[in-house]
Formats: C-alpha cells, sequence, structure tokens
C-alpha cells in the first residue's frame, strides 16, 4: 500500500510540475495495427539539441488498460540515426518520465513508442521539433 501511495504521490508531482506555464502536448498519434490505442507526449520544457531533456509518455488505450514492456527510441529520419538509449520511470497510470533524453542535433526527430498490448506487439511514432 506504501509503495502505491508514493507511486501515486510522485505523479501527481511530476505531473503537477507539468501543469504549470509553458507546458504543452504533442497531437495525438494512433496505432495503425490498433487505432484506439493512441499516445502523445507531455512536454514541460523545450526540447533543445545537446541538452538532457525529459518528457512525459502518455499512451491511451481503451478503459484505460495497461500496456507492457514500453520501449522509447529517439530517431532523426533526416540523418538516419538515433540517439543514447533514454531512462523510463513508470508514473503508474499508463504513464512514464522519459529522462536523459539527448538530442544530439537540432530538426526533425521521431520519438518511437514500442509496447505491448491485448496480446500485440504495437507501436506509435510521434514526431518532435528540436530546437537550437
Amino acid at each position: 500500500m506504501f509503495k502505491s501511495l508514493f507511486v501515486s504521490t510522485a505523479l501527481l508531482f511530476s505531473l503537477s510540475a507539468f501543469a504549470d506555464g509553458g507546458h504543452t502536448h504533442t497531437p495525438d498519434y494512433c496505432s495503425t495495427k490498433n487505432p484506439a490505442v493512441c499516445a502523445h507526449l507531455g512536454i514541460h520544457k523545450d526540447l533543445k539539441a545537446g541538452e538532457a531533456s525529459e518528457f512525459i509518455v502518455d499512451i491511451m488505450t481503451p478503459n484505460g488498460e495497461a500496456y507492457t514492456n514500453l520501449s522509447v527510441v529517439l530517431w532523426m529520419p533526416a540523418m538516419g540515426h538515433g540517439s543514447a538509449p533514454v531512462t523510463l520511470q513508470d508514473m503508474g497510470h499508463n504513464h512514464y518520465l522519459v529522462s536523459n533524453a539527448q538530442f544530439i542535433m537540432a530538426g526533425q526527430w521521431v520519438v518511437k513508442l514500442g509496447f505491448d498490448f491485448a496480446g500485440e506487439a504495437l507501436a506509435i511514432e510521434v514526431p518532435v521539433e528540436i530546437g537550437e
């Protein structure tokens, strides 16, 4: 019970930190395999090249059902490369805090989300613009 209370409090604190001025969400993007499953990113501070960034991944499933095995890959399609692995922290309620996100150069990036839901592997790509 204490762990559940701690995780809930941590989620509330982290999400409330994102709720003040400047907080934005990307548009929702949905899985092509299961269009009822969508995701967006919650961004508190502008994502900039050369800085360790963080953001919240919010995956929305029917009835808020849980998913498992989340992976997050940062990919720059125009350059054909990605970045170092990120750090994931489960915040509960289908939210993950992604930290140590190293966008190494400015431009158009894709945050590739992979996860298992209802017995199938799903993927969603969320495009983001990274500034100088």
